[in-house]
C-alpha cells in the first residue's frame, strides 16, 4: 500500500499510542457482596427474606438469578457463594455459571450443604468483551411424587472479589497504518505488581475473538489479514492475575499488505511534471498508480506506472492539477490515496520572431523597427505586433527584456556557436 506522495505529502503507519500519563493503576483487592434477594429473578424463584429458593420447573428447565456485571468496579473476578440445600434421596442441586445466556453453562457445581451460612467458592472468572450479565442457574431439578422426594437450590450472599485495575486510555488521533501491520505502543506501568499486557481484537465491536499475551512487552507489532475492518483493546494485569477492564475501543480498516511513503519530490517543468517517491522493501509490491485530475480528490486521470519511483507526466500548459499516488500488491490489493498535491504547469511560451520588419532577414533593420514600435506615431501596426513578444496587447519592458534574450545577438549580428 502506498505511504504518502510527494510535496509534503506523509501517509502514516499504523502505531496505537497510549497518551503520556495514562497508565494502569493497581489497587489494592475489593470485594463486593450481593444479597440474592436483590438481584434479578426468574419465575419459580421465591426471595424468603434471609435467602432465596429455586424450586425448578422441570427437568432440562432451568430457574435463575441474574446480575449485572457492570455494577462490579473490576472485570475478573473469583467467585464465591453461600449456597444450601434441601436434599432428597441422596440428591444434591446443582448452580450453574453462565453468562448473557442462561442456557448457555460456562461452568457448573454441586452444592452439598444443608444451610447457607458458609461461601462456596467456584473459582475464578474472566467474562468476554461482550458479557454483561452473570446468571446463577438450578440446573438439576429433582422431584419423585411417589416419596415427595423434592431437590431446591437456596442462595444466601454472593461474594465478588477482584481489583480494580485502571484500563489504559487509546485515543484515536494516534491510530496509524502500517501495511499489513499493527504496533501498539504504550508508556510502562511503575506499580510494582504490574506482571503485563494482554491485547484483544476481532471483527466486530466489542466481540474480541483474539487475543496476545505480550506479558512485559510496552510495544507489540501485530500481523493482520487484509481488506478487514478490526476493534482492538488493551488490558494490563498484576501478579495475581487481576486484570483491568478494557481500554477504550480503536477501530481500523488494513486496506493492503503494501504500505508506502512517497518523496517529497515533485518537479514542474514547462510542460511536464515529475513525480519521485522513496522505493518501498514489502516482497509483494507490484508496482505504483498514480492519479490526477482538474479538482481535488476527483481524478478523471490515471496511469500505472510499475515499480519506477520517479515518473514523468506530461501535461497541459498553464492549468492546475490534483494529483495523488496508490500503490498495489501482486494481489492488485490498492492502498489509500497518499496526500494530495496540488501544482500548476506553466503557461505556454510564445514563439518569439526577430524578424519584426518582416523582410525575411533578422538585422538591424528589426532593432530599429522594434524601437519605434514603442512610439505608436512611428513604425508600421504589423511592426508594432510583432513586437509585442509576450502578447499582452502593449510593447514595454517585459518586451524589451524577451528582445536581449532572444534576439539583440542576431540584430547585431552575432551569432551563436
Amino acid at each position: 500500500m502506498p505511504r504518502e506522495l510527494v510535496s509534503k505529502i506523509f501517509l502514516l503507519l499504523v502505531c496505537l499510542s497510549f497518551s503520556p500519563g495514562q497508565l494502569f493503576a493497581f489497587q489494592a483487592s475489593t470485594t463486593v457482596i450481593v444479597h440474592a434477594s436483590k438481584m434479578t429473578f426468574s419465575e419459580k424463584v421465591d426471595n424468603v427474606g434471609d435467602h432465596v429458593v429455586f424450586w425448578g420447573i422441570a427437568t432440562g428447565e432451568n430457574t435463575w438469578l441474574a446480575y449485572s456485571l457492570k455494577a462490579l468496579p473490576f472485570k475478573n473476578f473469583t467467585l464465591e457463594v453461600e449456597a444450601g440445600a434441601d436434599t432428597a434421596a441422596g440428591r444434591w442441586p446443582n448452580v450453574g455459571i453462565a453468562f448473557n445466556d442462561p442456557d448457555n453453562l460456562e461452568t457448573e457445581f454441586q452444592v452439598q450443604s444443608l444451610t447457607t451460612t458458609t461461601f462456596m467458592q467456584l473459582g475464578k472468572f474472566t467474562p468476554g468483551g461482550n458479557d454483561s450479565i452473570i446468571y446463577f442457574v438450578f440446573t438439576n431439578d429433582y422431584w419423585d411424587p411417589n416419596k415427595g422426594h423434592d431437590v431446591n437450590l437456596k442462595l444466601r450472599n454472593i461474594r465478588f472479589t477482584g481489583s480494580t485495575i485502571v484500563p489504559p486510555t487509546v485515543p484515536d488521533s494516534t491510530l496509524k497504518i502500517m501495511g499489513d501491520s499493527v504496533r501498539v505502543s504504550w508508556q510502562p506501568n511503575t506499580e510494582p505488581d504490574l506482571d503485563g499486557y494482554k491485547i484483544h481484537y476481532g471483527n466486530a465491536s466489542g466481540i474480541y475473538s483474539s487475543m496476545v499475551d505480550v506479558e512485559q512487552e510496552t510495544s507489540h507489532v501485530l500481523k493482520l489479514p487484509i481488506n478487514r475492518t478490526y476493534f482492538l483493546a488493551v488490558t494490563a494485569y498484576d501478579t495475581a492475575d487481576n486484570a483491568s477492564s478494557y481500554s477504550d475501543e480503536v477501530v481500523f480498516y488494513m486496506a493492503s499488505t503494501t504500505q508506502i511513503i512517497p518523496g517529497d519530490t515533485v518537479v514542474v517543468e514547462e510542460d511536464s511534471v515529475t513525480v519521485r517517491w522513496d522505493a518501498n522493501s514489502e516482497s509483494d509490491l507490484a508496482g505504483y498508480r498514480i492519479y490526477y485530475g482538474s479538482a481535488s480528490s476527483s481524478y478523471s486521470d490515471s496511469i500505472t506506472v510499475g515499480l519506477t519511483t520517479s515518473y514523468v507526466l506530461n501535461l497541459s500548459p498553464n492549468k492546475t492539477y490534483f494529483l495523488a499516488v496508490k500503490a498495489y500488491d501482486q494481489s492488485d490489493n490498492l492502498s489509500e490515496f497518499s496526500n494530495e498535491v496540488v501544482l500548476s504547469t506553466a503557461p505556454v511560451q510564445p514563439e518569439i520572431n526577430c524578424d519584426i520588419n518582416e523582410d525575411g532577414l533578422v538585422d538591424l533593420n528589426d532593432w530599429l523597427a522594434f524601437n519605434a514600435s514603442f512610439d505608436s506615431n512611428k513604425g508600421e501596426q504589423r511592426f508594432r505586433e510583432n513586437a509585442d513578444f509576450n502578447k499582452d496587447g502593449k510593447i514595454d519592458n517585459a518586451d524589451q527584456e524577451i528582445a536581449n534574450t532572444k534576439c539583440l545577438n542576431p540584430w547585431s549580428g552575432i551569432t551563436n556557436n
